[in-house]
């Protein structure tokens, strides 16, 4: 078993060309350095917008594209993640450089369902659930270095042979945002994907993590009977590598950058009595577009995302309007781009049901 040293396998993402990370040395530990001229590490040909330098991605593979295997159906070689299985992966200390935020992701598929509590077998929702991501040096890692990666309800589903499913599709990649404190410069930083949802035993219930075909030797390893937590000792946390396929697990590092999203609202329009939809049509403009999604809000201050995001144009939503609370709403439409910055449309209010109160 190896989980020694970080080897020179790892590489970067770096404004569209791959750096490789070289070995890291005997120092543990270390806070983020001072960030450092992009102009010493990439020719100026390359930058296509210099003020706003794009995110930079570590992972065990130089193309997050390249992760296209286990999550969208067939063989998936045991990558489940969840209350039973969990993961352990090493990636390489973090470069110098202008970074204001870091986030730490996953791309994850295949999620699964079961039937409502006494309803017909065709009347299901989405195993109730949470993934959690934990970054650190060592083993184990602190309760405090623990965070939430992905609600189940947001992961792409399982196609079911004998049920027509809302909500199934490709993976895809989840981000959380951490501390830049949690990361090191001088020690590789290990990342722990498992889930404390007891309803997510087993792969027939988890979803699966994607995978790219392995390169070089082991940086990643799982675990069986994770009981709901990430390991507790080297023991545990290095128990079976992975061999014939890497996770598709990364950390984004992103620069400061001002623009957003500019969202315009296009059409909101309120189905006829017999209807039972309202949509929502929007333009969105700006660079490297990530997703758009519905929120709504009862008191135009606090907004709560509706349903699942759409990841490319058209941007047209079907609203459920049997499925909003009753009483007084808006409705927008939020934009992210990759540097995790979102923009919104100005707010429509929702015409009042039958029976609701002003």
């Amino acid at each position: 078993m190896t989980h020694g040293r970080l080897s020179v396998f790892s590489a970067l993402i770096f404004l569209g060309g791959c750096v490789t990370v070289p070995p890291a040395g005997p120092a543990r530990g270390g806070a983020v350095a001072t960030p450092l001229s992009l102009d010493k590490k990439v020719s100026p040909a390359q930058v296509d917008h210099p003020a706003s330098p794009p995110p930079v991605y570590l992972s065990a593979r130089p193309c997050l594209n390249d992760y296209q295997f286990l999550a969208d159906g067939g063989e998936t070689f045991g990558f489940s993640v969840g209350y039973s299985r969990s993961w352990i992966v090493r990636l390489p200390p973090v470069p110098a450089g202008p970074w204001v935020r870091a986030y730490v992701g996953a791309k994850l598929g295949a999620m699964k369902t079961e039937r409502k509590p006494g309803r017909p077998d065709w009347d299901r929702r989405v195993v109730p659930g949470e993934i959690f991501a934990a970054v650190a040096q060592d083993i184990p890692l602190p309760q405090s270095r623990r965070i939430s990666l992905a609600r189940t309800e947001e992961i792409p589903l399982a196609s079911d042979p004998r049920q027509p499913l809302e909500g199934v599709g490709e993976a895809r990649w989840f981000w959380t945002e951490i501390p830049l404190a949690f990361l090191s410069t001088t020690t590789p930083n290990l990342v722990a994907l498992y889930s404390p949802s007891a309803p997510l035993k087993g792969e027939e219930r988890s979803p699966i993590l994607s995978g790219a075909r392995a390169e070089g030797p082991p940086i990643a390893w799982w675990r069986d009977k994770a009981e709901g937590g990430p390991p507790h000792n080297s023991t545990e946390a290095f128990q079976f590598p992975a061999v014939s396929y890497t996770p598709a697990v990364a950390i984004k590092l992103v620069p400061a950058r001002t623009e957003r999203p500019a969202v315009t609202l296009r059409v909101f329009a309120d189905p006829s009595v017999k209807g039972k939809n309202y949509i929502c049509s929007a333009a969105v403009e700006g660079t490297d577009i990530d997703s758009a999604w519905v929120e709504m809000s009862v008191d135009g201050r606090s907004w709560t995302r509706w349903g699942r995001p759409v990841r490319g144009a058209p941007y047209v939503f079907s609203v459920s309007r049997e499925a909003l609370p009753r009483g007084p709403l808006q409705l927008r439409v939020a934009a992210r781009d990759i540097w995790e910055n979102a923009g919104f449309s100005p707010a429509v209010a929702v015409p009042l049901k039958k029976g609701d109160k002003p």
